[in-house]
């Protein structure tokens, strides 16, 4: 992963964010399709009474012999399970007891000759807080938000993790507000010989909306859109690091949250995490710390048509301030960093099984830190100064796969960037960071 994807970004103008409170509305679906003819349809009636295994992760569904609608099923065959899953058989295997069908993830133009899909999906976890609220007070989501502890041997609900991310002490924490905020706090650490690193992250996320859709036409896609509205970030973020070397890794934290609801026949939902990455280039003799403190907000998604993927929305600093470092410090006698992307939120758009995370639209904001010192030479090759500078840049992208409309990010796509140097200082004066 290189730190310079979001360093790389086109500056922008510090105007002020979309991202005023407001009332968030009902969530809204709309679904029409005309499945193809060999297509097979089966009802949530007919689900409850014939599928064994709804909650398969693998794909592998087991089905009662005397189900009619059975019979005539064959491989290739596009499979629609109301409220389970949309899928393609790869093969089927008849026993006396039961009939195990093995499918792979199908998409509505392997479904369906014209579909017209949309969603409008308010992400809030007050809904305990509301409970017998009326819509028009605050969303009401159509199903409780689910939380979970993604590759844990940990059963049930989690809002907590302690423990190992790579060779790094971890910790996370969701606190669901009232208000229908969430607050994730993120720590990693590192201490063993020279080396020492330290990140903590606490980002408290408002309610946000999730919006989509996608227009099929005689099996072919015609348009899709994804977008994250209303998004108000606000980041408080500490890094530190001695002696750590040069790497570059990225850690994906465990806990999720994940909000489904149906789109039609078809189980959606959307699942919010978060990741940090670290980038130290730290000697024995270097040390880097910073801390800096973002609030970023506003839209950010893609409009598909055709061939043709255009990003939109603009996400930014709200109310136009950079973001504040203080607390800066670095020690060197040779060129040095420590850079730290905090990927906050990360927000994946799927159907079907939750946990198959593989097939999956996501959009995601990277709020990065960079502090770099650089050395100052004399034509003699003396050092005579140094310059610490910090950057806080902000950029939000898209990538993964749009199961629902058939459509794969062949590499992830850059929405918006902004960079911005937020500290600057020389010693023995300003005039070595020229």
């Amino acid at each position: 992963m290189s730190f310079l994807a979001i360093a790389a970004c086109s500056s922008s103008s510090g105007s002020s964010a979309a991202s005023a409170p407001f009332a968030m509305a009902p969530d809204t679906t709309t679904f029409e399709a005309t499945w193809k003819a060999d297509t097979l349809v089966l009802d949530a009636s007919a689900v409850g009474a014939h599928l064994r295994n709804p909650n398969a992760t693998d794909g592998v569904y087991q089905l009662n012999p005397n189900a009619p609608q059975i019979a005539s099923l064959t491989v290739g065959q596009v499979l629609v399970l109301t409220g389970v899953d949309l899928v393609k058989v790869e093969s089927i295997d008849v026993q006396p007891d039961v009939i195990i069908v093995k499918t792979t993830p199908a998409s509505l133009i392997d479904a369906a000759t014209d579909a017209n899909v949309a969603w409008d999906i308010g992400a809030d976890v007050s809904r305990a807080a509301k409970a017998g609220a009326k819509a028009s007070g605050g969303i009401l989501p159509q199903t409780d938000p689910v939380i979970s502890c993604k590759d844990l041997d940990k059963a049930g609900p989690c809002e907590t993790f302690t423990g190992k991310l790579g060779n790094l002490d971890a910790t996370e924490s969701i606190v669901f507000g009232a208000d229908g905020s969430i607050k994730t706090k993120a720590t990693l650490a590192y201490n063993a010989g020279k080396g020492v690193m330290s990140v903590a992250g606490t980002a408290t996320l408002q309610a946000f909306r999730h919006r989509g859709s996608a227009v099929i036409e005689h099996g072919t896609l015609k348009s899709a859109t994804v977008s994250l509205e209303n998004v108000d970030l606000d980041l408080d973020l500490n890094v530190g690091a001695v002696a750590m070397g040069a790497s570059d890794d990225l850690f994906k934290f465990p806990v999720a949250v994940t909000f489904p609801f149906p789109l039609g026949p078809i189980p959606a939902y959307l699942k919010l995490s978060i990741s940090i990455a670290v980038n130290p280039s730290l000697t024995d003799s270097s040390s880097a710390r910073s801390h800096l403190h973002y609030h970023v907000g506003g839209s950010m998604g893609f409009q598909v048509t055709g061939a043709t993927i255009i990003a939109t929305g603009a996400f930014k600093s709200i109310g136009g301030a950079d973001p504040m470092a203080k607390d800066t410090e670095t020690v060197s006698v040779v060129d040095a960093g420590f850079g730290v992307v905090f990927e906050s939120p990360r927000v994946a758009f799927g159907v079907g099984i939750a946990e198959l995370a593989s097939v999956e639209a996501y959009l995601v904001a990277r709020e990065e830190v960079t502090i770099n010192e650089v050395m100052k030479y004399d034509p003699h090759g003396f050092i005579v100064g140094n310059c610490a500078t910090v950057g806080a840049n902000v950029g939000a992208y898209a990538g993964g796969d749009l199961r629902l409309a058939g459509l794969k990010f062949n590499q992830e796509k850059q929405l918006a960037g902004i960079v911005r140097e937020v500290y600057k200082n020389g010693n023995p004066s300003m005039a070595v960071c020229k």
